[in-house]
């Protein structure tokens, strides 16, 4: 029985989400029957290939947790990565600008492609299936994949759009995994490790004795920060008079493209709680900038809510800025109906911000 998510979003409040799983019965629930019809399928840009493939890599397998192709890749200078069980997410944010980068698109060029070169555990002679853009290959693993992630246009190196690759392996045991690269056409408009978090001049603490400086930032609520083991630690601290337990810090002006999507990834390590009701609740909002000859000036002094969640794990969600400017409020948050937690703190590794091409 294989699972697709259906995902509705508030079209109005984009904080506002829900998603349910559908169950799709393929017809190759069998892992038999499924390294069988593998074998049928032909190579190219089969319409017929590709639609088969695609059931055969959504159905639930019977054990996926074992079923699941192990990959792993150094970041390169001009894209990261990260991975959630099968799927693995390739950053593409390539600068021809950056020396760095240009140098690597000619290290790990083939003619007039550039490619990113990802270790697959254990493939070494397998039979390695790869459907990409409706295209689906064949080829006898080495160890390794390489991921196109530019293309030379003009003699100049370019980003390729973005795609997903899907990818069954069948090893020399018999054995049947698959894994999905999602390759991303984007611009980095923000990395932030743990260090970053507590570095004054990425990061505001609001101050209200500093609110000639700016009567926006400085009239939130702020959370202390430290940084501990590899992670920042964030703990709100409301004003005494304040009704509710939240507090954060906000970062610097960004920009992204009319018209883009913005992706924010948040890697949450641990959210303390009071009891089993009432948890501490992390939360990314935004306030928007309009822009008039390199002076800034807010749209609106009140935070609009992003995306939030009150359990640890990488998570990531999209949005559409309203306003081509904005600075994001980091919130830990204790407050519950019926209930305050003071104490409500996060520990947090990275945030990266991606404006999507």
């Amino acid at each position: 029985m294989g699972k697709t998510q259906v995902v509705a979003t508030s079209a109005t409040d984009q904080s506002k989400s829900d998603k349910i799983d559908v169950n799709v019965t393929s017809g190759y629930e069998n892992v038999s029957a499924l390294k069988t019809k593998l074998a049928t399928l032909s190579t190219g840009a089969s319409q017929e290939s590709a639609q088969v493939f695609t059931d055969m890599f959504k159905t639930t397998w019977a054990d996926e947790a074992n079923m699941t192709q192990t990959v792993s890749a150094a970041n390169s200078y001009a894209a990261r990565t990260r991975g959630a069980g099968m799927t693995n997410y390739v950053y593409n944010h390539y600068d021809s600008g950056v020396a760095a980068h240009k140098n690597e698109a000619d290290r790990m060029a083939s003619g007039d492609k550039s490619y990113l070169s990802f270790d697959l555990a254990s493939t070494a002679g397998a039979e390695v299936y790869c459907l990409t853009d409706g295209e689906l290959t064949k080829e006898t693993g080495d160890g390794t994949i390489k991921m196109p992630y530019l293309e030379k246009t003009g003699g100049n190196w370019q980003k390729v759009a973005s795609y997903k690759a899907y990818m069954i392996v069948v090893g020399t045991d018999g054995s049947v995994k698959k894994t999905q690269f999602s390759v991303i056409s984007c611009e980095e408009l923000a990395y932030f490790n743990a260090s970053d978090f507590a570095d004054t001049s990425l990061w505001t603490v609001p101050d209200r004795t500093r609110q000639a400086e700016d009567r926006v930032v400085h009239a939130l609520s702020p959370a202390s920060v430290r940084t501990e083991g590899g992670v920042a630690i964030l703990k709100q601290n409301k004003y005494d008079e304040a009704k509710y337990c939240f507090g954060g810090i906000v970062g610097n002006i960004l920009e992204a493209r009319s018209g883009s999507d913005v992706e924010i990834i948040v890697d949450v390590r641990e959210l303390n709680q009071m009891n089993d009701y009432v948890k501490t609740m992390w939360e990314v909002k935004i306030i928007y900038y309009t822009e008039d000859g390199g002076s800034y000036e807010a749209v609106s002094s009140n935070p609009l809510k992003l995306g939030y969640g009150n359990e640890a794990g990488v998570c990531s969600f999209t949005f559409r800025p309203a306003y081509r400017y904005f600075r994001l409020y980091l919130v830990v948050n204790g407050s519950d109906i019926g209930a305050q937690f003071k104490d409500a703190q996060m520990k947090i590794a990275t945030m990266q911000i991606y404006c999507l091409d």
